[in-house]
């Protein structure tokens, strides 16, 4: 992140440069810290064995002294935002392409072109303006707590050749992390536990508009207190040590 953060000017929306080595200030005081845990954000359905394996790791958080309060509303239900901005978005980036450029791409892809078409100015703009009220909202919702801890992904791992599990939309399964690329807000996936079949479990940790460092922060100390670093899964879904 130390490189990765380093100033461009064809970036005009970033934040002021800050010569900072994440890799120095990376020990923190978690009894300072305010956490919010939310199993489901008050709007997404958590499969049940993710859901027990993120609680059980949040534990890692109050025995390092974090106060850690659930949460049970973060948000409103986000797809209708983040759908109506899609399409916007993709309408705008696609226009000028045809059937002759489409006959060269994913399939999938191509669907998603079409079903842009015909974009209503009006409800993008409508979509810019809710996505500034979920931003505010976030900002807010730091007021009272450094971060916010939740599953990374709604759903335990599936089958590498699927774009989505079956019966899923598009944001059924990423609700949980999707909306914090719309408010700008750093966030950190860490492996927190293996499914039954062996396979790995995210736990998500959100930091306010411009906190990388706590985020970072905040995964490290995870990962000292629940080491994760030695653990695979194999082809055959079991794990291994």
């Amino acid at each position: 992140l130390s490189i990765l953060a380093r100033p461009d000017i064809r970036d005009t929306g970033a934040l002021p440069h800050d010569d900072i080595r994440y890799e120095d200030h990376l020990d923190a005081d978690p009894t300072r810290w305010r956490i919010a845990y939310s199993p489901d954000f008050g709007c997404a359905t958590v499969d049940p064995e993710v859901a027990a394996i993120v609680a059980a790791a949040v534990t890692a958080f109050t025995e390092a002294g974090a106060t850690v309060d659930e949460v049970a509303h973060v948000m409103d239900d986000p797809e209708p935002l983040m759908t109506s901005l899609r399409r916007g978005f993709t309408a705008y980036a696609f226009r000028h392409m045809g059937e002759e450029q489409f006959a060269l791409m994913d399939p999938a892809v191509v669907d998603e072109i079409r079903a842009s078409r015909g974009a209503d100015l009006n409800a993008h703009f409508d979509a810019e303006m809710a996505r500034t009220a979920l931003m505010r909202q976030m900002a807010e919702f730091h007021q009272t707590y450094d971060l916010l801890i939740s599953p990374t992904l709604t759903v335990p791992p599936f089958r590498a050749e699927l774009n989505q599990p079956d019966g899923a939309t598009r944001y059924s399964w990423t609700k949980l992390c999707v909306p914090f690329n719309l408010t700008r807000q750093p966030a950190a996936s860490v492996p927190c536990g293996v499914t039954r079949t062996g396979l790995p479990v995210g736990l998500q940790i959100v930091g306010q508009y411009g906190a990388d460092l706590a985020v970072l922060q905040a995964a490290r100390a995870f990962e000292i207190a629940r080491p994760w670093a030695d653990r695979h899964p194999t082809l055959s879904g079991e794990a291994t040590t």
